[in-house]
């Protein structure tokens, strides 16, 4: 992340909480000790469908141990609303970001089936890389860009939205 020059460099500081959780030398004794006793997630492994069925429960989790002040940025959101993540950063670096014309056939589409709900961007771009989403048409005016936030508030706001377009 760092010789990407990715905005968010895998340092998660500020954004949890540790409201409900063994940690310190009790969590060390619980994990040497009581094995049985402890639930571990364990993560990713072939792809995020390996945790598709526990999305609620993880959702439920990320938001119980979120920041304040990243619950506070959620309250702000629109009640309704398409999210549209672009990603750019470490994709770019790996030239393997999906052509703009991805994003607004796929913009278009969900336009199409929710109608006039607002749009929000979230992306790594700089803003003249996403200059081509006035290619959307009149729906343009309901794009709004979201500014800069810390990475949990932006997985929680995409998993909140009523459609969204993403990246594959």
């Amino acid at each position: 992340p760092w010789l990407r020059g990715e905005r968010h460099k895998r340092y998660y500081a500020n954004m949890l909480t540790n409201a409900g959780y063994v940690k310190g030398f009790e969590k060390w004794c619980a994990l040497h000790f009581r094995k049985g006793e402890v639930e571990v997630f364990v993560g990713q492994g072939r792809d995020l469908l390996d945790v598709a069925d526990e999305y609620q429960a993880l959702k439920a989790e990320l938001t119980r141990i979120a920041a304040p002040s990243i619950l506070a940025r959620l309250e702000s959101l629109p009640e309704a609303y398409i999210a549209v993540h672009i990603r750019r950063g470490d994709f770019k670096a790996i030239g393997r970001t999906l052509p703009e014309s991805y994003y607004v056939a796929a913009i278009r589409l969900a336009v199409e089936k929710a109608g006039k709900l607002p749009i929000l961007v979230f992306s790594d771009a700089a803003p003249a890389e996403l200059e081509f989403l006035r290619e959307v048409g009149e729906a343009y005016e309901r794009i709004r860009i979201m500014p800069k936030a810390p990475a949990l508030h932006d997985v929680l706001a995409l998993s909140r939205a009523r459609f969204l377009v993403c990246t594959n």
